[in-house]
């Protein structure tokens, strides 16, 4: 635990055992916590990003790799070859004949609508995701 937590939570113990103006460290408190997330958030989505930027750069030009995202997941496939959706940080790519077998296949939200498959390419894939990283850095460094 480092120095500022291990200050902020002996300070509210402290407080709240005395019943004493504990409601303004207490919210001291739930701000440093806050503060921390944020740190960590902003940490994960750095790694992410520079994850996101080197698959680009080592991508294979002579291969069409394709993504499918059905609503917010990708899709996948499980060992015996079925085809799920999930979330990943890498998702799996398909070449043609593989989207052709998927774009076959309905797939439905929990209200039973049906979700048609967007396909793109690995490069717009990627691309598309560095720059929803890159903007929610933006903001969330703004807060700290």
């Amino acid at each position: 635990m480092n120095k500022d937590l291990t200050y902020y939570c002996s300070r509210f113990e402290k407080l709240r055992r005395d019943n004493k103006n504990s409601d303004n460290h207490i919210s001291q408190f739930y701000l440093y916590l806050k503060f921390m997330n944020i740190k960590k958030t902003i940490a994960e989505l750095e790694k992410r990003l520079q994850f996101y930027l080197s698959e680009m750069r080592n991508s294979c030009l002579d291969y069409p790799h394709y993504i499918i995202e059905v609503g917010a997941l990708t899709v996948d496939t499980d060992e015996k070859g079925g085809i799920i959706i999930q979330n990943k940080l890498f998702p799996t790519q398909f070449s043609e004949k593989g989207v052709k077998t998927i774009l076959s296949t309905t797939f439905k939200n929990c209200r039973n609508e049906i979700l048609p498959p967007k396909v793109y390419n690995k490069q717009e894939w990627y691309s598309e995701k560095i720059e929803h990283i890159e903007m929610t850095l933006s903001e969330l460094k703004q807060l700290i």
